[in-house]
């Protein structure tokens, strides 16, 4: 008596690779469309020039061989069986070694290919703002928010307590009622937005009620960037106010003793 190594089922006689026939032709069946999918998948590997699909491919290959080891640990000679009724002199481990290895490869070039993207994209943000930052006063420099990664990862409120709008805090005894509004600081210069700067400032349409530099237009931008170049310049009261937002920012979690010099010299002017 025999048992079949994938049924269990108990048999005069198994075939050549141990299995019933119901079973033998299921795994032969199984195996030639995975191994197609395998050959399919090693040649788009050694051949695509890009590394997501070689990536995507990679994978592919490791799960269709790994489907097939679970045949080998059940006893199963899977290796003759494909060299039998495939003709493939390679073996699972050295399928599954190829692709291990190939996927590291190509993880490390998507990297590589990666690093190099965002650095052109740094260089391309540096060529939208050339000068016009870097003319910004140290001083009011350290006073606004400003970021060359995703705005939408901008931490608003990090290592701070969450408050429900409408709750209050008591600070040197005094109740301070908490009002909580937008969730993103309006006063975040995102590097990746364009700017242009107007023919004539006069003429760019004025900010309207709470104002927030993504809402800005490209010209409107020019001109708030330039404005902070001297913050004493006389100008639309939008763009100040969109200047205290993040002041205000900056007496809650920032720098207050600047942040607040900074919002009383302008009350003055």
């Amino acid at each position: 008596m025999a048992k079949c190594n994938l049924c269990g089922k108990w048999l005069l006689f198994t075939s050549k690779f141990g299995l019933c026939d119901d079973c033998e032709n299921f795994v032969i069946l199984d195996l030639k469309n995975r191994i197609r999918i395998i050959n399919d998948s090693e040649h788009i590997i050694k051949t695509s020039n890009n590394p997501k699909t070689r990536l995507s491919r990679c994978k592919l290959l490791k799960e269709q061989i790994e489907y097939l080891l679970e045949y080998q640990r059940k006893g199963i000679n899977i290796n003759r069986i494909i060299k039998i009724e495939s003709g493939s002199s390679q073996s699972m481990n050295e399928y599954y070694n190829f692709a291990d290895g190939q996927y590291k490869e190509i993880l490390k070039e998507k990297e590589e290919i990666d690093v190099l993207k965002e650095t052109k994209r740094k260089e391309i943000i540096n060529e939208n703002y050339p000068q016009i930052v870097k003319r910004i006063p140290k001083r009011t420099k350290r006073l606004i928010w400003i970021t060359d990664k995703n705005p939408e990862e901008f931490e608003v409120w990090p290592n701070m307590p969450f408050y429900k709008s409408g709750e209050y805090i008591e600070y040197g005894g005094i109740k301070i009622s908490i009002k909580i509004g937008q969730t993103n600081e309006p006063s975040l210069i995102f590097t990746g937005w364009q700017i242009s700067r107007p023919e004539n400032p006069e003429n760019v349409e004025p900010l309207g009620y709470y104002p927030s530099y993504s809402n800005l237009n490209p010209q409107q931008r020019w001109i708030y960037l330039d404005w902070l170049c001297d913050i004493s310049k006389p100008i639309d009261i939008g763009y100040v106010f969109l200047y205290y937002y993040g002041l205000e920012r900056h007496l809650v979690m920032g720098n207050f003793e600047e942040g607040n010099v900074t919002g009383t010299v302008l009350l003055t002017m």
